[in-house]
């Protein structure tokens, strides 16, 4: 249960005792006992069953509006651009691209389709003090706030406070700061895809809402996982020459003319795309609504791709752990263009400790070379899923001749050269 109070805004009612105090507030009602008469649960409990409801309330307006919503704001006469332009020109982007991802950055929360859209990773390569984090909170600033989340919060925590009626308006999700290398979460990374957010909701129980949040990051370096990685376009800012009173003066032109850049954001959303991009991705709908209407389109699409491989840590990683065993495996008298050997799981998790500088025990390593090989990353690697020289993989080499026998002496060689 909600009310719309013009003034207030949005209410939730969660409890009974929360209804009665706003049923008081506008209404005289006398409460009695007998037989004929409602009780105060009883009607609480049937205004709950026989409500109307909605997928979603909404305080700002989205373009297109989503359906089975319920807006609590009237509709916005589209704007020029003038506002937001004039907002994107106090950041200082690193590339004229770079300023384009800005204005998209802060045009995606008023698109309303839910779950198809990419997450935002703000860095820069003059490190601190480039205003990465004023960035983000100001676009948690335009649209009515954010979610500031920390990177090893549990998904779970993380749904309940998506689905508390302090964040279930919010449109913006921030990790700030964020510091770990090759930085992954399965549980994040489908949150950002997902349709809709389900889970738990204090005082009632399972609750949902779709999926229209934008996801940014913030950090020094860009290192992501794969799967982090193709999920996130890249915003690089320079260090700026800002004023004393750039931050202030920049929030109190967002708070005088928030109205306007909302205005222009839908405005942005409903002009015609001139340009019509050669192909999509996962993303092919915001590409389509977003991408496609920036003044370079084409140049655009291109950054993201490059700069996607720039941060797929676990690309470079496997990239090294192949040049790895090729090196091991020519030190002791392998032909590693034409041989094919087996490599044994203990041999794997050992080099790819080597190589990632962090120690990996059989089970884990075995299961990132395997999730690599499947996504294509290890070409030379196999799986040897019959398990005849035991529990290991195949190398093969490029020039290889796959009807060749698989030797099995590696060990041996290596003890042999070092015994």
């Amino acid at each position: 249960l909600f009310v719309d109070d013009t003034k207030p805004g949005i209410g939730w009612i969660a409890k009974q005792a929360a209804f009665f105090g706003w049923l008081k507030r506008h209404c005289h009602v006398k409460w009695h006992r007998g037989t004929a008469m409602v009780e105060k649960a009883e009607l609480f409990e049937e205004l709950r069953r026989t409500r109307e409801n909605y997928d979603a309330v909404e305080v700002l307006p989205h373009h297109p509006r989503m359906a089975n919503t319920y807006y609590a704001c009237a509709d916005i006469k589209p704007g020029d651009g003038a506002k937001l332009r004039e907002l994107v020109a106090r950041y200082s982007p690193e590339t004229d691209i770079d300023g384009d991802f800005i204005l998209a950055m802060f045009v995606t929360p008023a698109w309303g389709s839910p779950g198809d859209r990419p997450s935002f990773g703000i860095t820069s390569d003059a490190g601190r003090g480039s205003g990465k984090t004023t960035l983000a909170k100001h676009v948690g600033r335009v649209w009515g706030g954010r979610v500031e989340i920390a990177a090893d919060e549990t998904v779970e925590v993380v749904k309940q406070r998506l689905l508390s009626p302090e964040g279930i308006t919010k449109r913006v999700a921030v990790i700030d700061n964020l510091k770990s290398m090759r930085f992954s979460s399965a549980g994040l990374e489908a949150l950002i895809t997902a349709d809709v957010i389900s889970g738990k909701r204090l005082y009632v129980g399972e609750a949902s809402r779709p999926n229209n949040l934008l996801w940014i990051t913030t950090l020094n370096g860009v290192s992501f996982a794969t799967d982090w990685a193709q999920r996130s376009i890249i915003v690089k800012l320079k260090r700026p020459t800002y004023s004393g009173q750039w931050k202030d003066d920049t929030e109190a032109f967002i708070d005088a003319n928030r109205d306007a850049i909302i205005a222009d954001a839908i405005g942005y959303l409903q002009q015609p795309a001139d340009f019509e991009l050669a192909s999509f991705t996962r993303w092919g709908n915001w590409e389509r609504d977003i991408l496609a209407r920036l003044p370079e389109p084409g140049e655009a699409a291109k950054v993201i791709q490059e700069r996607q491989g720039e941060a797929d840590a676990e690309a470079e990683e496997t990239g090294d752990f192949q040049d790895c065993i090729r090196e091991k495996l020519g030190e002791v008298h392998y032909d590693p263009q034409r041989d094919r050997v087996f490599v044994s799981s203990k041999l794997v998790a050992t080099w790819l400790s080597e190589v990632a500088g962090e120690r990996f025990g059989t089970t884990k390593a075995s299961r990132f070379v395997r999730q690599r090989i499947r996504d294509g990353g290890l070409s030379c690697l196999a799986e040897n899923n019959c398990h005849t020289y035991g529990r290991g993989f195949v190398w093969n080499g490029e020039r290889c001749d796959m009807d060749s026998p698989i030797q099995t002496d590696l060990e041996d060689r290596i003890d042999h050269r070092w015994g």
